[in-house]
């Protein structure tokens, strides 16, 4: 996997260090986990690893929203925490996108705590809805009704799990690589602190 040029140009004052944990990014729906978790794992020399692509392909590569309506969300959620577990058995240090409903469960929260640094990814809403209406198909729970209110009711119900992340990160009207530096340098400072 190659870093895009202009995210190589930002992280050259950067210089990588070991990581003794998974990271895990956790955040509403659109807000760059994956893209994030790609640059980071090609930072770090890590792989990247999607929950919702694992947990996608465990289903026999139905889609999540397929699997969301199909089998209900307790037993999607339940679905997601054992392929996450798997995850960290076959890879024991890798950078790790979660669904965006994964850390609002407390025992795949816990599993997390325990076995990763988290790494919640702070957007403004505004910015959520606007990214979302462009993804809206594979995004279940909130294609009924209003994109805002439900965007604003699922923060709403979430929010106060995502602050229990290790480190949060603001990421507005940030680029992916000011996101991405922004990780790297609260990483160190948390690592140095721990």
């Amino acid at each position: 996997m190659r870093t895009p040029p202009s995210a190589r140009s930002s992280l050259i004052t950067l210089a990588p260090f070991p990581l003794d944990k998974t990271l895990a990014l956790v955040g509403m729906p659109a807000t760059g986990k994956t893209t994030v978790g790609k640059q980071l794992a090609h930072f770090f020399k890590v792989e990247f690893v999607d929950s919702d692509t694992e947990v996608e392909k465990s289903a026999g590569g139905n889609s999540v929203s397929v699997i969301y309506d199909q089998w209900g969300e307790e037993a999607f959620r339940d679905a997601e925490y054992q392929v996450i577990k798997r995850l960290f058995r076959e890879k024991p240090i890798h950078v790790l996108a979660t669904g965006e409903g994964a850390f609002a469960q407390e025992e795949t929260r816990k599993f997390l705590q325990e076995n990763a640094i988290t790494i919640f990814i702070n957007t403004n809403l505004d910015i959520v809805c606007e990214r979302i209406q462009r993804k809206l198909q594979s995004r279940p729970q909130l294609a009924q009704g209003d994109i805002l209110e439900n965007i604003k009711k699922t923060w709403q119900q979430r929010s106060p799990f995502y602050r229990l992340a290790d480190i949060e990160i603001k990421s507005d009207d940030t680029s992916y690589e000011d996101t991405l530096t922004k990780i790297i340098t609260a990483l160190s400072k948390f690592l140095y602190l721990s």
